[in-house]
């Protein structure tokens, strides 16, 4: 590099910075030039400079924009210094390697060495902190090779650097990778009895995939992968990210040795260190009676520490249930009397704990009770038992203010009644004297509560008496069979469960109104159980019920019938007994021929074939309704008459006679008119078609034919089923219409 200095006082500047390259070449001025390469085979350099003054704008306005350009205005003067100065060629350094390697094994690197008479020496740095020199003969043709071994895995930069004898060098740099990368990551301090895992992770320089995982690329024998975890077997697991479990303080020793797809073995080593520590609580020797402040000492037993480890938490449980302690020797008042375990709990700064456990036992009374059933259904007597010890004097607390207390100088078991709904806490208030030996034989006058409300969380002895809402429900005096009746409650709000039990049928409604179908008639027995919810979580049954019955009355309907005299005509009697209303029906299918409301009743179905529908309802002198329908065969020779109005005699065989249809009829007479009432056609026989019987439109059924037009006729007939029946006459017209010839 080199640093080019010009006067200040020159407007403007351009170089050629080597003019063997190019003499015409010129460019903006810079102050360093770096020198990569020089035109003159001898390293000489010829500097040109051209100095520029002068301004060839001529602006015609106060506009920066507006000018025009004059290069006369300009004036430029070149020189050059002639070799000015000589670079010396820099030395070419280049080399190769063998390919990657093994751990432990030599590598070796060949320069490439053509003979350059300025080279001094070379310098190899190999990439794992060892660095060689190397003196250059001149009269030899070639350098190396040069070996290195290399005793770890590793990815290691190689420099070779020539440098001549003047100063100049050259340095080239390339990479071997030597084995492949193998470590594992685990906790350094763990305790007895933990599980930890040794995560390994083992991998390819510039290949970040986990092939040493993968048991298909195991199974093949392209990687491997064993450890030795400690225990004596040996490179015994062969798997990855073992987990490992030690029950003893101690150091273990880890080794893993990972194969690589080149044959490649490594080995690591790392030592993991167990802790353990024991909890201990110094003995109490002295006799503790009421009103003793205790101080409690910690022994913790240290094991295997190594120097790493550290107690950091204490944790003390008095076994009182009062507030527990976290220093190292705290002090405790105990508020009551008796045996009480006492726990004591440390651990480690790396985590490891214990906890042991002790009693003691402090001198005074131990006032307790319990209490035979502690709920029950006002008025309630509750049954006390008294459990004391060391006490010789008592006071009961019942917990109702209505009541005033209870003094004792024995353990009597007593009772209380309560006749109010409630809740009610019951205390006993225990005192008696205490002598104790170790200090002089001090006479202590101690008492105590029980339950001891300086506690936390103290035990309850509570009696719960539960109120009977009132019960009751609403239902009919009588019902039928088969219809349902509604069971409407009116008990207290409180029940939300609402069971029913009929005769010996119990069942739970989602509403407080209900319904029920009763399906044998007589008297039921209702009784309405509804329950509740209790708030304080009991279920003792305090509640009440209502009773009441109900007389289930049925109707069946129930009939007989007889033919009349006529062909479709019967008399229906009513069979069912103790009716109130009585309701017929005739039809058939949807159809209704006639009704009746008489108990004793007949019906004509007259025309009607095939069979008729007969529906009989009836209803009781309680509501009880009850229908039976039955089907009624009829007569086949029901009397039909159907009088038709037109006909056209002609030869189409389409309605070419005065067809009437008429059956079952016991007398026969036609006779037709014409409009001057001249009879034009007589018969006493009905017949079908045009079978010369009906009226053709001839005078008489002959040959002369009557003209179209109206005519008259009179057919005299009557029933055949009925026997009083009388003659009727049937009168109308028909009308003539003959077709065209």
């Amino acid at each position: 590099q080199f640093t080019f200095i010009v006067p200040e006082c020159i407007y403007s500047i351009q170089i050629n910075y080597d003019s063997v390259c190019n003499p015409d070449v010129f460019q903006d001025f810079s102050m360093r030039r770096n020198y990569a390469y020089v035109c003159d085979p001898d390293g000489w350099v010829t500097v040109g400079f051209k100095m520029i003054n002068g301004d060839a704008k001529i602006y015609r306005s106060n506009d920066s924009t507006d000018y025009y350009i004059d290069s006369s205005r300009v004036c430029n003067l070149n020189f050059w210094k002639h070799k000015w100065f000589r670079l010396n060629p820099a030395p070419v350094a280049l080399f190769s390697h063998a390919n990657d390697i093994c751990p432990p094994a030599a590598s070796t690197i060949f320069p490439y060495y053509v003979k350059q008479p300025n080279v001094a020496g070379a310098d190899i740095n190999w990439g794992d902190g060892t660095k060689e020199s190397f003196p250059i003969i001149p009269s030899n043709d070639s350098l190396g090779p040069y070996y290195h071994i290399y005793d770890k895995s590793g990815i290691f930069p190689i420099w070779l650097q020539f440098e001549s004898d003047s100063g100049c060098y050259d340095t080239w740099i390339d990479t071997i990778i030597v084995g492949h990368y193998s470590t594992f990551f685990y906790d350094p301090l763990v305790c007895p009895g933990k599980e930890i895992v040794l995560l390994d992770e083992v991998r390819y320089f510039y290949d970040e995939q986990a092939y040493w995982r993968s048991p298909s690329r195991r199974s093949l024998g392209y990687e491997t992968i064993k450890w030795d975890l400690g225990d004596g077997k040996g490179f015994s697991y062969d798997k990855p990210t073992p987990v490992i479990k030690f029950d003893n303080p101690g150091k273990y020793t880890i080794k893993l040795a990972t194969k690589d797809i080149n044959d490649c073995w490594d080995t690591l080593v790392n030592t993991i260190s167990v802790t353990g520590v024991i909890a201990n609580i110094r003995p109490i020797t002295k006799k503790i009676v009421c009103d003793d402040i205790i101080q409690f000492f910690d022994s913790t037993d240290l094991q295997q520490f190594f120097g790493l480890d550290s107690v950091v938490e204490y944790y003390w449980d008095f076994g009182d249930g009062k507030l527990e302690s976290y220093l190292k020797n705290p002090f405790h008042y105990y508020s009551s009397y008796g045996t009480f375990t006492v726990t004591h709990a440390i651990k480690t700064l790396s985590g490891c704990s214990d906890t042991t456990r002790t009693q003691i036992f402090i001198g005074g009374p131990i006032p307790e009770f319990k209490i035979k059933d502690t709920v029950g259904c006002a008025p309630f007597t509750a049954e006390f038992i008294n459990q004391s010890k060391a006490v010789t004097r008592y006071i009961w607390y019942y917990g109702d203010p209505s009541s005033t207390t209870y003094s004792t100088a024995k353990d009597t078991q007593v009772t209380f009644t309560y006749n109010t709904p409630g809740v009610y806490d019951i205390y006993l208030f225990g005192s008696d004297s205490v002598v104790n030996p170790d200090n002089q034989n001090k006479i202590y006058y101690c008492s105590a509560w029980y339950p001891d409300s300086t506690r936390p969380n103290p035990p309850l002895r509570r009696v719960v008496v539960l109120p009977k809402p009132p019960v009751d429900f609403d239902l009919s005096a009588d019902g039928c069979l088969n219809t349902q009746l509604q069971l409407n409650s009116k008990a207290d709000s409180v029940y939300t469960y609402f069971n029913w039990k009929v005769d010996n049928d119990s069942f739970t409604a989602f509403n407080k109104d209900t319904a029920i179908w009763l399906r044998d008639t007589g008297v039921h027995v209702v009784r309405f159980l509804p329950t509740y919810d209790s708030n304080n979580a009991f279920d003792l049954g305090c509640f009440n019920e209502a009773t009441k019955t109900i007389n289930i009355h049925d109707i069946e309907a129930d009939f007989s019938h007889e033919k009349g005299v006529k062909c479709n005509d019967f008399n229906f009697s009513l069979l069912t007994k103790n009716t109130k209303d009585v309701e017929w029906t005739f039809g058939k299918g949807s159809t209704v021929f006639g009704t009746s409301k008489e108990e004793e009743t007949k019906f004509d179905f007259k025309t009607e074939k095939g069979y008729a529908d007969v529906c009989l309802k009836v209803t009781d002198e309680f509501g009880c309704i009850d229908e039976f329908c039955d089907t009624i065969k009829l007569e086949e020779n029901a009397f039909k008459l159907i009088m038709p109005n037109v006909f056209t005699p002609g030869s189409d065989g389409k309605n070419d006679a005065f067809d009437i249809d008429i059956e079952n009829y016991g007398y026969y007479k036609l006779t037709i008119y014409n409009r001057w009432g001249e009879i034009v056609y007589q018969s006493l026989e009905d017949g079908k078609g045009n079978d010369e019987i009906n009226w053709n439109g001839g005078y008489m059924n002959s040959l002369t034919k009557l003209p179209n037009g109206a005519y008259f006729y009179m057919l005299e007939t009557k029933e055949l089923c009925d026997p009083e029946a009388e003659i009727k006459k049937i009168t109308g017209t028909v009308t003539l219409i003959r077709e065209p010839e």
